[in-house]
């Protein structure tokens, strides 16, 4: 249940239209919204009333979105007053007169510009789990003997300075991705671009859930008591769990996107009967490339140009954000987290492993514009984000290919992903 109010951003002036969206017998209402940005300061105020039948108090979050995609919760550093926020997620009460302070250029300097929109939601408490930005954890630490899987909601992600690494081990984090619109492929003359890499929009309308990182060994076998049947020698507890197939994570039983459905002795199918979730699956490839970019339009998801060949890619931008053939591991995909994440804090989206989608391979996706599910019908499916053992034009945001559903391979895992109707 939520209310929605849309603003349209420039440094200068700021217009505003509140409107409603909300499911269930007590709306939320975001009314009587005023926006203004301060001519010298440039700090961005929105005052609004907070209203719903029974005075309940909710969740109210501001998102930023350039050309359609937000620039993520985590650049709100400087956000005060009536807003719910990273570093303070309390409800705000209902009533009249409420406002909110942004010190954008301070956040966001360098990005700010007319093609922006405000966007201004409110959701109840009880719906913590659709709120963009929510970390969403999977406790696996009961290991493959657990009846369930405890699952939890959290407005603070995963702390990398823990020398224990839980999040590569008994806790499954995945992170909930709001909808937007983004151009999916690559330009013509981005360097390393291949021929099935045509640029369209694309347009998802439902948030949706992705793994914060590639799923791990240790949590792969403290899910199936085992690992992949493939992988004869782990790697190591914190790496990628690799050997992968599509069939060994979902089974053959279901063809997506015919049916949403997976064995039930598959990784996929046992973490969907002990966490209650049942949407639980791989990302289709579209949500894959919008959580990848992060808003960004850039051959890397840091804002820069891919590399021009190997041996420049290893004093690269890209040797900050990926594991690849120039400064690999020799014994396989390194350690995940290990890299600087995107801009919405998802880590190894470029390298390490490969990532296995949901989707059939076509080569050419251009009709596919609004909530993708890929094809009907397929030969093979596809794998994302380059790897260890790729070159640097294989390093980049649209990177596709081709891959068989039974064939598993030493540089190919995997990350979840699970769609919110």
């Amino acid at each position: 249940m939520k209310g929605l109010a849309f603003v349209s951003f420039a440094l200068s002036a700021v217009t505003a239209l509140a409107t409603g969206s909300y499911v269930g017998m007590a709306p939320l209402v975001v009314g009587n919204v005023n926006a203004t940005v301060d001519v010298g300061t440039h700090l961005l105020r929105v005052t609004y009333d907070l209203a719903n039948e029974n005075s309940e108090q909710a969740y109210v979050t501001l998102d930023v979105q350039t050309n359609g995609v937000s620039i993520g919760w985590d650049k709100f550093r400087t956000l005060s007053g009536d807003v719910t926020k990273l570093s303070d997620p309390l409800p705000v009460a209902c009533g009249t007169g409420k406002e909110l302070v942004w010190n954008a250029p301070a956040d966001w300097q360098g990005n700010l510009g007319a093609d922006m929109t405000v966007k201004l939601t409110a959701h109840y408490t009880n719906a913590i789990q659709r709120i963009p930005g929510v970390y969403m954890k999977i406790d696996v630490s009961g290991g493959a003997e657990a009846v369930s899987y405890p699952v939890s909601y959290s407005f603070v992600g995963p702390d990398m300075t823990d020398s224990s690494k839980p999040w590569a081990k008994d806790i499954i984090w995945l992170r909930c991705i709001g909808p937007g619109s983004f151009m999916m492929g690559s330009p013509t003359g981005e360097t390393g671009r291949q021929s099935n890499e045509v640029l369209h929009g694309v347009t998802l309308t439902k948030p949706f859930y992705i793994g914060v990182f590639e799923v791990t060994e240790y949590q792969y076998r403290k899910v199936m008591d085992a690992l992949p049947p493939a992988l004869s020698t782990a790697k190591g507890d914190t790496r990628p769990v690799t050997q992968c197939s599509y069939n060994i994570l979902r089974g053959t039983t279901y063809s997506w996107p015919t049916s949403g459905g997976v064995d039930a002795d598959t990784f996929i199918g046992v973490l969907r009967a002990k966490t209650g979730l049942d949407d639980l699956d791989l990302p289709t490839e579209a949500q894959w490339e919008y959580a990848c970019r992060a808003g960004t339009t850039t051959a890397l998801h840091n804002g820069k140009a891919a590399a021009t060949g190997n041996a420049e890619a290893k004093s690269h931008w890209l040797r900050y954000i990926a594991w690849f053939t120039g400064n690999r591991d020799a014994n396989g995909p390194s350690e995940v987290g290990a890299k600087a994440p995107n801009n919405w804090r998802l880590y190894d989206m470029i390298g390490n492993a490969y990532e296995l989608v949901l989707d059939w391979y076509a080569d050419n996706i251009s009709a596919y514009t609004l909530d993708p599910a890929g094809p009907a019908t397929g030969s093979n499916r596809i794998l994302r984000s380059g790897a260890y053992d790729a070159d640097f034009y294989w390093e980049r945001s649209a990177f596709r290919l081709s891959w068989g559903s039974a064939t598993a391979h030493n540089a190919v895992g995997f990350r979840l992903g699970m769609r919110l109707d």
